[in-house]
């Protein structure tokens, strides 16, 4: 499990939360690696204060790795791709995780990809997260990065029994899974690399880091590689893929399209239905006329 952290004070409290999910996964073992910038001995010794709270075990169930002398900060979110090659791939965990440092992902988030994966390998795809934000104002989640409704008509999905796995417009969630098979092919494509996943994605540094396989070889008609679940009978997400960003930067920002949709109003069946702002015109006509989708 590897995450960065560029270390922010005010940002502990988030990675405290990250770490008490992480710690609380019942496997035989664990190694959670974070990746921060700071050189000062206290500051470090604050992860390390965290570590002991959850009772990881430095050395063996956590590890807190310095990277120094970046050329680009950003790089930071890069830090762990050797972890992937030189370590997980030749060692004897099953899985790899990567997470941003404010995202809560849950052992229900973790078992959900473990069963997507199965159920999704004879298509190719693989199941993805919908990051939620809570919304204090409204009391209610809302998703962080679609901007619009995904009408279900309108996208590529297949279906799995009682649900379909839809493609939506903007797949970032800031996290991967890989098993074995899923890194070694990760490791040999362009979306390894900083400066080789530009042929592969227009997002930015921070953002391809943690892509994974999302532009790899997705199969026609999807223009990526991960889907979501959606209920055929209760029309939404299940709780599983829903991946918490802790800082709920969106949610109450009126200035921003995102972090506006209920995740109850997430997914549509019909493109007529109306906008959730509440004011009672229809999405095109009204917020989905106003924005424009940042990918």
């Amino acid at each position: 499990m590897a995450l960065p952290f560029h270390y922010v004070a005010s940002r502990l409290c988030y990675l405290d939360e990250v770490l008490a999910a992480l710690a609380s996964y019942p496997v035989s073992e664990r190694n959670i690696v974070v990746f921060t910038n700071t050189t000062e001995r206290s500051e470090q010794d604050s992860v390390r204060t965290l570590f002991e709270k959850h009772k990881l075990i430095e050395a063996r169930d956590a590890h807190l790795m310095i990277a120094t002398n970046l050329p680009d900060p950003y790089l930071l979110t890069w830090a762990h791709k050797k972890l992937i090659t030189d370590e997980f791939l030749n060692g004897r965990n099953t899985h790899f995780v990567y997470i941003e440092d404010d995202e809560r992902l849950t052992f229900e988030n973790f078992a959900y990809f473990l069963a997507g994966r199965e159920m999704l390998r004879s298509a190719k795809l693989l199941p993805g997260f919908l990051r939620t934000e809570w919304s204090a104002a409204r009391r209610l989640y809302v998703n962080q990065d679609n901007i619009q409704p995904v009408v279900v008509v309108e996208r590529p999905f297949v279906r799995c029994g009682d649900y379909i796995f839809v493609e939506c417009r903007n797949p970032y969630c800031g996290a991967f899974i890989l098993d074995r098979e899923l890194a070694l092919e990760y490791a040999s494509s362009p979306s390894f690399d900083p400066d080789r996943s530009r042929l592969v994605s227009p997002w930015g540094i921070r953002e391809r880091a943690a892509m994974g396989l999302t532009f790899e070889a997705p199969p026609p008609p999807f223009s990526f590689r991960v889907v979501v679940p959606v209920s055929i009978s209760a029309r939404t997400a299940p709780t599983c893929a829903w991946l918490a960003h802790l800082p709920s930067n969106y949610a109450d920002v009126m200035t921003t399209a995102h972090g506006k949709i209920a995740m109850t109003d997430l997914f549509r069946f019909s493109p007529t239905q109306p906008c959730p702002c509440g004011s009672g015109k229809q999405y095109k006509y009204c917020h989905g006329r106003r924005y424009r989708a940042p990918f």
